[in-house]
């Protein structure tokens, strides 16, 4: 939300911090301008344009200027004055948060600290013509950037747009594009519902009701991309192996 500074998520033995940050004000000198957390669709389209721009490209430089733009525009989301806004303090957001990660186990535990982003600049270019042009400018921590690599999981930019109605059905997409190519022919992983219910919908507290918005979500997604071999047993989610939404090996064609 544009206003909370931490999040906060467990996972068995694992527990997830996200803490917002600040940035220098572009509009005033020697300032900080405090973000909130990063949310909404925005970000969640913002996120797969800067993994794909790094990846096709070989590099952390990511130009948020007329690359951005273009895109966003291609999907019907132009640069107006509202949405310049709202898009600036997503990335000012993204920018500026920490993750931090902590495991416990049987001979102690551990913290790691982690950074989407390493630098970001935001200026103006003043064309006679145009009038004002906006430019931005970010550069991907390292550890970042080598995870991309190492991890990345191509989606289908144009299934997520049809998804951004809901941000919990965008996030369930991006995990199955990850998590499902992945598995052994022939295994189904079975993973508890009541897992899965504080990471996707953490403003729902009964497992019946989450277990009724999972089934909705699913043939959400299955209208959008239906390879996925996913399905609801009882009290638990089943996943097989499934195709990614863009094979790999044209995964450079993303955009």
């Amino acid at each position: 939300m544009p206003d909370q500074r931490e999040y906060e998520v467990s996972h068995g033995r694992t527990k997830l911090v996200i803490e917002a940050g600040r940035v220098a004000d572009p509009n005033r000198e020697a300032e900080w301008l405090h973000c909130g957390l990063p949310y909404g669709s925005r970000a969640r389209l913002i996120i797969p344009f800067i993994n794909s721009y790094a990846i096709v490209r070989k590099t952390r430089e990511i130009d948020l200027g007329d690359s951005l733009r273009c895109f966003l525009e291609k999907i019907g989301a132009g640069i107006n004055d509202y949405n310049r806004k709202a898009v600036t303090q997503q990335i000012q957001s993204l920018a500026a948060c920490q993750f931090i990660l902590g495991e416990w186990n049987e001979d102690g535990a551990t913290t790691k600290y982690g950074r989407f982003a390493e630098e970001v600049s935001f200026w103006i270019d003043r064309d006679v013509r145009q009038g004002l042009l906006w430019h931005q400018h970010m550069l991907l921590s390292d550890k970042y950037y080598k995870a991309l690599h190492s991890r990345h999981a191509p989606v289908d930019m144009n299934h997520l747009v049809q998804l951004t109605r809901s941000e919990r059905r965008m996030d369930l997409y991006s995990w199955f594009s990850y998590r499902l190519p992945s598995i052994r022919q022939g295994r189904v992983v079975r993973v508890p519902l009541r897992d899965l219910r504080p990471i996707f919908a953490p403003d729902i507290q009964s497992l019946k009701h989450f277990k009724l918005k999972m089934r909705q979500d699913l043939k959400a997604i299955a209208a959008v991309y239906r390879d996925f071999d996913i399905e609801i047993e009882g009290d638990l989610l089943l996943l097989r192996k499934s195709p990614p939404p863009i094979p790999r090996k044209i995964a450079h064609l993303i955009p």
